[in-house]
Order: C-alpha cells, then sequence, then structure tokens
C-alpha cells in the first residue's frame, strides 16, 4: 500500500536525491542519444483521449516532490475545477475536452501543451514518445530504469509500490489521513 510517509521522507533524504539526480541525468542521456522529437505538445499528458495511464514507483512520487513540492501545495490549495473520484481520493480533473467518463484526466501540470514540471517528472514522462520508431528502445530503456528505481528502493529501505499517477498526485496532495487512502501495493 502506498502511504504518503515513504514519500515524503524519501524525498528529505541528501543522499538518495543525489543518486536520484544522477539517475535521472543519466536516463535523460540515454534518451537523448536516441534523438527522440516530440511532434504532439502533450498529447500523451491527456491520458484518456491518449488512451493511456502513467505508472510511477515510490522514489519517482518522492523525487517530484522534492522538486516541486511548491507545485504541490499550490495544487492543494487550488479550487478545483471538477471532481473525479478516483480510491478514494478527490481529484482534480482538466474540463477542457470532457470525454464520457464525464471529466477528461490529465496531468494537471501540463499547460498549454508543456510540462510544467520537467525537472522531476517521472521516467513515463522522459522515455515515452509517440512516434512508432523510437518504440523498442523505449522499453528496453524503461525496463532498465525501473531495474534501477527497485535496486535504489532496496538499499535505501524505500517500499516499492508502482501507482497510477494521477491517483498518487492525489495521495500526495490529500491534507489530513483521512484523505490518504491506500493504493494497492505491485508484486514485487
Amino acid at each position: 500500500m502506498l502511504r504518503p510517509e515513504p514519500i515524503q521522507q524519501a524525498s528529505t533524504n541528501p543522499a538518495l536525491l543525489a543518486e536520484l539526480d544522477a539517475f535521472f541525468a543519466q536516463l535523460d542521456q540515454r534518451i537523448a542519444d536516441h534523438q527522440p522529437v516530440c511532434r504532439n505538445r502533450g498529447a500523451c499528458c491527456k491520458f484518456d483521449a491518449f488512451g493511456h495511464k502513467l505508472y510511477v514507483t515510490t522514489l519517482e512520487l518522492a523525487y517530484f516532490r522534492a522538486r516541486h513540492a511548491d507545485r504541490l501545495q499550490e495544487q492543494e490549495s487550488r479550487p478545483p475545477q471538477k471532481h473525479q473520484r478516483a480510491a478514494g481520493f478527490s481529484l482534480r480533473v482538466s474540463s477542457a475536452g470532457e470525454g464520457a467518463s464525464g471529466a477528461e484526466q490529465s496531468c494537471p501540470y501540463q499547460q498549454n501543451g508543456l510540462c510544467t514540471t520537467r525537472e522531476g517528472r517521472p521516467i513515463g514522462c522522459r522515455v515515452f514518445f509517440c512516434e512508432s520508431a523510437d518504440e523498442g528502445w523505449q522499453s528496453e530503456l524503461t525496463e532498465w530504469a525501473l531495474a534501477r528505481l527497485r535496486e535504489m528502493h532496496k538499499r535505501f529501505d524505500v517500499p516499492y509500490v508502482y501507482s497510477e499517477w494521477l491517483t498518487a498526485l492525489a495521495g500526495m496532495t490529500a491534507s489530513t489521513p483521512e484523505k490518504s487512502r491506500t493504493l494497492k501495493r505491485a508484486a514485487p
């Protein structure tokens, strides 16, 4: 189960954050070696419309929290445009371009086709490019990155949980224990 405490603790561990900085720099270099080009300007951040979901690990959430704590607080204090219930959370979603579900599930940090939290973004946001020629290296690089993160989870004694991004964000911004429901733990 995903709980906010491990995320908070990991996000304030200087040794872990230094290792995550180095890891993400290496990942970004490996991506750059493939010279991918984003032509859809954030279409993939509109998860329902693009037909996919983004999943993250505990350490990715901790890294995001460490790099963007101010944005998480801003997100929590902003009056919602619309709400969607997800795993017991009240989740802010964009009201633009609503789908059949009544609310579009989009990343709250994507604005005007651009990511406003690039520094701390998760692996999936870094590695995914929607051009079909990119698919082979994306899978291999994602598997490499997740194996490295799993190793870091063990070394730093951080519970490894794999969670859907929007649900996990809602859990991180939940300000009271009553709002913080548990999420399913990924199989080891």
